[in-house]
């Protein structure tokens, strides 16, 4: 990839620009429920509907934390549950976020996420709380939230979304993520891709230059 073909960069947010680790929430949920709770609990179909649904947008936060208690079995306060589900969402390391900026300086950057409302309020307070760029709707040219925009990756209709959106070419655009099935669909709509190892963003992987 050379950085005079690339005019646009979609970046992903768990995994590339915020450290994940999804182990968290469960021993959270753990230790919350008073009992074990592994990924497997999540996986059957009823609770992947849920957990879809609330990632684009059509159940609220309340009713997501509805579910969790029901999961539970008894009640759980409000701000534990979101504190269990934000566990996730790790640190934002100060040199990966000084060579994204620098990216935003030279190219068209936005965010294209899976994601839902509680863990974007946790992450933008972060955000503002440790890096130097104020809110990241201050340093990203625009955010593409899954909650937000009712699509979710891998669907091709959430790239097409973007695309439509912000005008990119999708031969000039680059997409930077985690998640090989992602970069599979924005292959096939002709997108440049990057394959991230979780939580290891390097800046080598970032094109440099200004090119326009």
């Amino acid at each position: 990839m050379k950085p005079q073909e690339i005019e646009n960069i979609i970046f992903d947010l768990g995994g590339v620009v915020i450290n994940l680790d999804i182990d968290a929430t469960f021993r959270k949920f753990s230790s919350l429920f008073k009992k074990e709770v592994t990924s497997e609990i999540f996986t059957n179909h009823h609770c992947n509907q849920v957990f879809r649904d609330f990632e684009v947008g059509k159940i609220e936060d309340t009713a997501f934390r509805d579910y969790i208690r029901e999961l539970a079995g008894f009640h759980i306060p409000d701000d534990l549950i979101d504190d269990a589900w934000n566990a996730m969402l790790q640190d934002i390391p100060k040199d990966r976020m000084d060579w994204i900026y620098e990216a935003t300086r030279n190219y068209n950057c936005v965010v294209l996420s899976n994601t839902n409302s509680i863990h974007i309020h946790h992450f933008e307070r972060k955000f503002e709380k440790v890096t130097n760029y104020g809110l990241p709707k201050e340093m990203f040219h625009d955010l593409f939230y899954s909650f937000n925009i009712g699509k979710r990756k891998p669907d091709a209709d959430a790239f097409k979304f973007v695309l439509q959106k912000t005008g990119f070419e999708p031969a000039k655009t680059v997409l930077f993520d985690d998640l090989k099935e992602n970069l599979e669909t924005a292959k096939r709509l002709g997108l440049k891709t990057v394959y991230v190892e979780r939580n290891d963003l390097r800046r080598a992987q970032l094109p440099n230059g200004r090119i326009k």
